[in-house]
């Protein structure tokens, strides 16, 4: 063993990864290029000739999903190795911990394919593909890539004669049963078939999440149903019996190439945008996954399981697009969701009715459907407990129920006595004693009044759902663009998406993220297959992207349609400008049906779930926000805030006239012009009573006395003045006259007196 610290030529070791049988491996540390890599060093002499083989494999056979080698010595006596540092997990524990995502499976199926590929062309064996032997990372494009590792049992293809190796009845049964061809497990000698036939097995238990049991190749489109037939035909073919049926590396390798290119144009974009997160979208869901691999830990153990989290966290993905298909696909979980409602238990009722119609076959009317939805919604009122008999018997044969309940805060809403026996009947089912296991979301600020409605039991078992950091957002959106065979460019736009995102303060982040990248998406370089930074300048960032939605919905209305839309939209949203659900009969009320459907076309409001999905409550006309980042478009803000400001006044007005008319009517009491100018402008969102409409009258009429009364007393002071004018006028004219006369008088008076006084 070396020790951490010790100096092998020119690396440094810094930790201990490992052993094998014929080998101990090492993290170093490249001083002279910077860079990490693997040591591997021989155990014994014995082991110095597999290390020596291995590089010679290794170096004529480069290709991606193999390992670089970057070296060789020896080291006290012994062959090491010098390697790529491939920094991801091995399958073998990726696959413990959970699935992979669909197109991550694929992408390592095909990445390991094309490393037998070149193998094989360089007639190179590898004679033991298993997951342990396959290291998974994240390349710079943030998509999955697969490496083949371990060629310690690898042999040239005709080299049969080599001690322990192929060609030896030692050799030939090399390699780990479970993952060993027919032919080897017999004694005959490998061939590149068995390396297939190996990756076959690997396939199976990447698409299917188990096995396949020994015997004949399985039927795939039985087991998973949600298998395209070209990858169920592909991978029984690698699992024949006979090695000629099967493909080589090549042939699987370019199969699972097309399988990746149908399964990228599944998705026409892999940001859901307006459109939740459900079954559909689970190859695109991704930055949750530590989260979601304690939640299903936590659901194969006895107890309810509740999801606790702030609005707009991502409660309601996690449960939908990764715990239901992660636990759903591998056939032991039957799953139902269910959103909570004001009418729980005929929302629950409905859910158990449609499954088992779904095991019967059954095509009732809809009225008898409806008769029967509301007898077993009557008996769950009064017996809760029914529900985990119902739920259980619903598990088919080895297999469970396991019932998701969305949005436990909004049974709040319902009745208190419907509220407790909905709390009580999932807190039952779940209770562990049967087959059937509950998981619930609901808002952290509901816990308490939850509990106090008997929904304790249902709340011991906690898993708290905090804001994704913004380096976990950029890892998300960029493997989720990758699905797509796209990328941000440059690189560094998707961290900058996420830090704008996070610093914009919402609790909707998530939310406006979708509605970004959304936007985003289609000005993407199709081409290129690039999202480019220039493109989210003109965006307007964040903000721009939903401010575009909305304002792209209302441009097609007239004004009369834009004030109903307005007054529809302000009805999604509660006292504290959170989204809120409402009957679509209660929004019919407030606009006319046909500005709701356009709004729904253009995905601003939408439905809670969309048809098809088993557990949708198909009879529930609820309306919300297609996407709760709605609720903080300014232009929506900005009518609830006049809306507010319009309620505020409607109530001052209504205590204005209480008063007018309670203190005898006097004018005094009267609003003045200023107070019915404002009224004027910020018209009251209720019909006014017939005190109010009499008190704003009274007030209208008194204020057009008074602006009489200052036009009469301007008019009378204008007179006046005039008239002192005129007055004015006419006595300066007087005296105008009198001036000269005086002046004549007074001259003729001077010319006497001087004759008289002259000498």
């Amino acid at each position: 063993m070396i020790a951490v610290g010790t100096r092998v030529d020119g690396y440094a070791i810094e930790q201990r990864l490992g052993e094998g049988a014929s080998a101990e491996v090492y993290l170093a540390r490249d001083d002279a290029l910077a860079r990490h890599v693997v040591i591997k060093l021989s155990r014994d002499a014995r082991a110095d000739a597999r290390l020596e083989r291995e590089a010679a494999l290794l170096s004529r056979a480069g290709q991606r999903g193999l390992l670089q080698i970057y070296g060789r010595g020896e080291h006290d006596g012994r062959v090491y190795l010098v390697l790529e540092h491939a920094s991801g997990a091995d399958l073998a524990q990726l696959m413990r911990d959970g699935r992979l995502a669909r197109v991550d499976a694929l992408t390592v199926a095909r990445d390991i394919a094309e490393a037998l590929g070149a193998l094989h062309d360089a007639d190179i064996l590898h004679l033991d593909v298993k997951p342990a032997n396959i290291v998974v990372d994240n390349g710079a494009d943030g998509a999955r890539r697969a490496r083949l590792v371990d060629l310690g049992a690898a042999t040239r293809a005709d080299d049969g004669d080599s001690p322990g190796e192929a060609g030896s009845s030692a050799g030939a049964r090399q390699g780990t049963p479970a993952y060993l061809a027919p032919e080897r497990a017999s004694g005959d000698d490998p061939s590149s078939a068995s390396d297939v036939f190996s990756l076959g097995v690997v396939l199976h238990e990447l698409v299917c999440g188990v096995r396949p049991a020994h015997g004949d190749a399985p039927v795939l489109a039985a087991a998973t149903p949600a298998l395209s037939p070209e990858l169920c035909e592909i991978t029984a073919r690698c699992l024949a019996a006979k090695p000629a049926q099967r493909p080589d590396a090549r042939q699987l390798a370019n199969a699972l190439e097309a399988e990746l290119a149908r399964t990228r144009r599944a998705f026409d974009c892999p940001f859901v945008g307006t459109a939740p997160y459900d079954t559909r979208a689970a190859a695109l869901y991704f930055g949750r996954e530590d989260e979601l691999d304690q939640l299903a830990e936590m659901v194969r153990r006895p107890g309810a399981v509740a999801v606790v989290g702030a609005a707009g966290v991502g409660k309601s993905s996690l449960l939908h697009a990764g715990l239901a298909p992660r636990l759903g696909s591998t056939g032991a979980w039957r799953v139902l969701r269910l959103s909570a409602s004001a009418q729980p238990l005929l929302a629950l009722a409905r859910v158990l009715s449609r499954a088992e119609q779904r095991d019967a076959q059954h095509d009732a009317q809809r009225d008898e459907q409806a008769d029967a939805i509301a007898a077993r919604a009557k008996l769950l009122a009064e017996a809760p407990a029914m529900a985990a008999l119902m739920l259980d018997a619903l598990g088919g044969a080895g297999s469970s129920t396991l019932l998701v309940v969305d949005q436990l805060e909004r049974v709040l809403d319902a009745e208190p006595a419907a509220a407790r026996a909905f709390l009580e009947a999932l807190s039952v089912a779940g209770s562990g004693d049967g087959d059937t296991r509950v998981v619930v979301a609901a808002r952290d600020v509901a816990l308490g009044p939850l509990a106090e409605l008997g929904g304790a039991t249902l709340l011991e078992r906690v898993l708290p759902l905090a804001e994704l950091p913004a380096d976990d957002i950029t890892r998300a959106i960029t493997r989720a663009a990758a699905v797509c065979g796209a990328r941000f460019e440059p690189p560094e736009l998707a961290d900058k998406i996420a830090r704008d995102v996070t610093a914009a303060g919402s609790h909707e982040a998530l939310s406006l993220l979708q509605l970004t990248l959304r936007a985003l998406w289609a000005r993407r370089d199709e081409r290129a297959g690039t999202m480019r930074q220039a493109d989210y300048v003109t965006l307007g960032g964040v903000h721009g992207a939903l401010a575009l939605l909305g304002e792209q919905a209302l441009s097609t209305l007239d004004d009369r349609q834009r004030a109903e839309a307005r007054a529809v939209l302000l009805a999604l949203l509660d006292e504290r400008g959170e989204a809120q659900p409402r009957a679509r009969g209660e929004l019919e009320a407030l606009g006319d049906g046909r500005v709701i459907d356009t709004l729904l076309r253009a995905r601003v409001i939408s439905r809670p779930r969309a048809a098809g999905t088993e557990g949708y409550d198909a009879d529930d006309d609820t309306i919300v926000l297609a996407h709760p980042a709605l609720s903080t478009w300014p232009e929506l803000r900005a009518w609830r805030e006049a809306d507010a400001l319009a309620h505020a006044l409607s109530r001052e007005l209504e205590r204005a006239a209480t008063l007018w008319h309670a203190r005898g009517e006097r004018d005094e009491e009267l609003w003045d012009a200023a107070a019915l100018a404002e009224l004027a402008r910020i018209a009251p969102p209720t019909s006014p009573s017939a005190a109010v409409e009499r008190f704003v009258a009274a007030s209208r009429r008194r204020a057009r006395r008074r602006q009489t009364l200052r036009r009469g007393g301007a008019g009378a002071l204008l007179l006046a003045v005039l008239a002192g004018v005129v007055g004015a006028s006419v006595i300066a004219s007087e005296r105008a006259r009198e001036v000269p006369a005086r002046g004549a008088h007074s001259a003729s008076r001077d010319g006497d007196g001087g004759a008289l006084d002259s000498p």
